[in-house]
């Protein structure tokens, strides 16, 4: 993909062909007998795993999506205890549907553990028939795959625990190596598992800076802190807790101004100026990302500044004008450092990769509403995002096709929020504050169609992940 095309003109694909609307049908036979025999969700799913192995353990939002009808016929062991606890004879009484889900193959929803036919089934699926959901749900299965064993990152920490607290070289690469393996596991872990982790290693590289070390290393243990706290910035952005994100900024910014390192000073700005947005103070964001560019000096911090930062404010400013030259700006400058293809992490300190950048373009489009905008670039990004392991990337593609079609000259309401009912359950399991504040103003754009089900059916989906 050869970002400076992005400005040729859009394809004919219609809205339809770019993202999967399906319509939902709530499951109310099996939310009846939730409701008369126990009550809240998650005592049904207590009730049911007590009958289930380890592979197919159920929690409130499984239960949540069969009675949305997101989920119309789930797995046989599923079924068989689901049936077991609601006195059910059959599939049909609890409403259980024996064809395709609307979001997943009829296929899919057998595990491969149920038999060697399955399996082999399974193996031939053709890759091209999997949808945007299904896409997000192998994604989901990779994640629990990998949570069944250790964390990458526990034996780091055991090595670090177990040998001398010393700095040296070797730890201090090891530490390196632990701030990547932060980076990555963000994007599946979510802020919780995460946070825990980076702050032990803040404390140990507090610790050693505060006493005698060699001068060749203090330079590297200031760096790591600062990136360690940067880290705990934008993790706290993600939980809305808004004041301390910009507590961390402060001190990250101030270490990094301590040993010269611009480039991470204009990270730092950068997540400053992310605060402000989800803040919702989109003068402020936009003045951060001004001043980071200072400190990037046009080089690859240049294109988040720019895209996630000025355009993106900009753009909920409505100015649609200067929008736009910032766009073509950051995709000028990301074709001059050579960017890289893919989705990057959304904690790294390296520069934005192609879909990062054409991804935080959308949501500027969709800002302003612009539709032709927001599709061209949407054909290229679905299915990179589609195939990445970052569920709040999925979500938030949805999120802002959903606004366009929410905002459009003839509304799509019922399509819209369902859509970003969708684009919730997807990241159900890990909610974070872009995801549940851009789902709150679809919301919010969706009152004059209050009536309607799928209005009344985000709401509910919408409370649930905001109590989580």
């Amino acid at each position: 993909m050869n970002v400076t095309q992005r400005r040729q003109p859009p394809r004919q694909q219609s809205a339809g062909d770019v993202m999967a609307n399906p319509r939902l049908t709530p499951n109310k036979l099996f939310k009846d007998a939730r409701v008369r025999l126990f009550g809240s969700r998650e005592a049904l799913a207590d009730a049911a795993n007590a009958h289930l192995g380890a592979a197919f353990i159920l929690n409130a939002n499984d239960i949540g999506k069969i009675e949305r009808g997101v989920v119309t016929c789930p797995r046989p062991p599923r079924r068989a205890a689901l049936r077991l606890v609601l006195h059910a004879n059959s599939d049909a009484e609890l409403g259980f549907s024996g064809k395709q889900s609307p979001t997943l193959p009829a296929d899919e929803n057998v595990p491969l553990e149920d038999s060697a036919a399955a399996t082999a089934s399974a193996g031939r699926l053709p890759v091209m028939r999997r949808n945007a959901i299904s896409a997000a749900r192998d994604a989901d299965e990779r994640i629990e795959a990998r949570t069944s064993l250790e964390s990458a990152l526990d034996p780091l920490e055991r090595l670090a625990e177990l040998t001398d607290s010393t700095v040296t070289d070797q730890r201090l690469e090891n530490v390196d190596r632990m701030l990547r393996g932060f980076i990555e596991e963000y994007e599946t872990a979510g802020p919780h598992d995460v946070i825990p982790r980076v702050r032990r290693q803040l404390s140990w590289t507090n610790a050693a800076l505060s006493g005698y070390e060699r001068p060749r290393h203090i330079e590297s243990l200031y760096r790591q802190s600062a990136r360690l706290t940067g880290m705990l910035a934008y993790m706290a952005v993600n939980l809305r807790r808004f004041a301390l994100a910009r507590a961390y900024c402060v001190e990250s910014f101030g270490l990094a101004e301590f040993i010269g390192d611009m480039d991470l000073q204009a990270w730092v700005r950068g997540t400053e100026s992310f605060c402000a947005y989800y803040e919702g103070d989109f003068k402020r964001a936009y003045e951060l990302a001004v001043d980071g560019e200072k400190y990037a000096r046009q080089g690859p911090q240049s294109i988040r500044l720019i895209i996630n930062g000025k355009a993106r404010a900009l753009a909920k400013l409505g100015d649609t004008h200067e929008t736009r030259r910032a766009i073509d700006k950051a995709f000028a400058i990301a074709t001059s450092h050579g960017i890289k293809r893919g989705m990057s992490p959304c904690l790294s300190f390296d520069a934005y990769s192609d879909a990062r950048t054409m991804a935080n373009a959308v949501t500027a489009y969709s800002s302003l509403g612009l539709p032709v905008e927001v599709n061209e670039l949407l054909v290229e990004l679905a299915p990179t995002v589609d195939a990445s392991d970052s569920v709040w990337s999925r979500s938030l593609v949805r999120l802002d096709r959903a606004k366009v079609l929410l905002a459009a000259a003839a509304p799509e309401p019922e399509e819209a929020t369902i859509l970003a009912a969708q684009a919730l359950d997807i990241s159900a399991e890990r909610p974070i504050a872009s995801v549940l504040i851009r789902a709150r103003e679809i919301l919010a754009g969706a009152e004059p169609w209050r009536d309607l089900d799928t209005v009344r059916q985000l709401g509910e989906t919408l409370k649930e992940c905001e109590a989580r």
